[in-house]
């Protein structure tokens, strides 16, 4: 006989613990996971998140921070700074921070006193070298001129400030072999201005001046030579660069103190020709019309790394903190020519005075992780500012480590 199917109800008001636990759980579960996708997007922000080790020099002053910030506002923010109207900040507020060290500079404007001659300009300007103060005084500075930069009183509310004293070069309208050319110089006689400006006078040369004549501004002086044909050339002077190393800032700092400006020169030939044909050419004279101006660049030389001893061959190894980096330095001394191929090297390297390996311009010789430091990569070490040109098996392992090219076992230069 076919049983009776069992029904089972359960009422609300007999058993009220049953839906307290239903929904106790149901809430449990909710929270949980709320808790695990907040911690896995925290991770992931955290992981996204870059940290830079910036140093600034505001003037003289110099104060190193650790930011996650996006640009150099940002960094200005975290250290409190701000720039006035006539403040210039390299590299400009809005350059995004796309290398894990950087270095900031700020020139603070100042008042300065442009004197040339009977004319006096008060400039507000953070500009460094005398033709660019000149520049922000609407004034030209002509290579010849000389400018002196001199501490002064009066010139701001502490009763101190900076005067620009220019002296002007004078102009002489030369004439030379036919060609008419302006010159300046601050030379006083006629002898001594042939030998700045390379003149040399031949035996069938003649000469409106004597040698000694006194060089007066808008002086007339002509020179000629007879008997055979001369052709006038211009040619571009290339500027050379001066490298001054300053141990008061990080390595990696670099400045153009002056920027350098290619120079003009007129080069005069004298022409032999037989038949019709050049047979002989050579120069008589190369008058420099502007000379060439001299790039000087200032260099940081000082550790980026504060109080992180330099790696030595007896040390061997080394760890230390880089913000939240665990950094670990290790050295190998192996033939570098093959890897120096890269970035623009061709091959060259060479060995600086403590045994350290280093390119053209100066980098230390790194190998290290190319998927975290891309080959051609500048990095800091606390043997000084380094290059990646290399990698090996250890960068499998420690992402964060990098071994130093060095001359400290076969002391052979190699």
């Amino acid at each position: 006989m076919k049983q009776p199917r069992t029904q089972h109800k359960f009422s609300m008001a007999r058993s009220p613990w049953l839906v307290v636990v239903a929904a106790l759980t149901f809430f449990v579960m909710i929270a949980t996971t709320v808790a695990v996708v907040v911690a896995t997007s925290s991770t992931v922000n955290a992981d996204k998140q870059q940290y830079h080790v910036v140093t600034i020099y505001d003037d003289d002053a110099e104060q190193t921070i650790i930011t996650t910030g996006g640009n150099v506002a940002d960094v200005l923010k975290v250290a409190n700074l701000s720039l006035g109207q006539h403040d210039s900040i390299e590299p400009a507020l809005d350059q995004d921070l796309r290398e894990a060290i950087l270095i900031i500079k700020i020139h603070r404007a100042r008042p300065i006193m442009v004197i040339d001659g009977q004319r006096q300009v008060r400039v507000i300007t953070a500009a460094q070298n005398a033709t660019e103060i000149a520049a922000a005084a609407n004034i030209r500075l002509y290579p010849e001129d000389s400018a002196e930069l001199l501490l002064t009183t009066g010139l701001s509310s502490s009763g101190t400030g900076l005067q620009l004293a220019i002296t002007r070069a004078k102009v002489v309208n030369l004439r030379l072999y036919g060609q008419n050319l302006t010159v300046r110089t601050q030379e006083n006689t006629v002898k001594e201005f042939l030998r700045e400006k390379n003149i040399q006078l031949g035996s069938d040369d003649g000469m409106n001046l004597t040698l000694d004549a006194e060089i007066s501004d808008g002086l007339r002086l002509q020179i000629w030579r007879e008997g055979l044909q001369t052709v006038t050339t211009t040619e571009v002077i290339p500027f050379t660069t001066r490298t001054v190393t300053d141990a008061t800032r990080k390595v990696g700092y670099r400045e153009i103190r002056v920027t350098g400006q290619n120079g003009q020169k007129t080069v005069i030939y004298e022409i032999e020709t037989r038949d019709g044909q050049e047979t002989n050419r050579k120069i008589i004279s190369e008058v420099i019309d502007t000379p060439a101006v001299e790039q000087v660049e200032v260099v940081g030389i000082k550790s980026s790394l504060d109080g992180v001893p330099p790696l030595t061959a007896r040390m061997g190894a080394q760890t230390y903190w880089v913000g939240p980096i665990l950094r670990k330095e290790t050295w190998y001394d192996l033939p570098m020519s093959v890897v120096m191929r890269n970035c623009g090297q061709g091959g060259y390297y060479s060995v600086r005075a403590d045994g350290v390996k280093i390119d053209r311009d100066g980098f230390v010789i790194i190998a290290a992780n190319l998927n975290r430091y891309p080959r051609c990569s500048e990095v800091d070490t606390s043997l000084g500012r380094g290059k990646v040109y290399d990698t090996g098996g250890f960068a499998a392992n420690n992402p964060e480590q990098f071994d130093i090219a060095t001359d400290w076992t076969n002391h052979d230069g190699r």
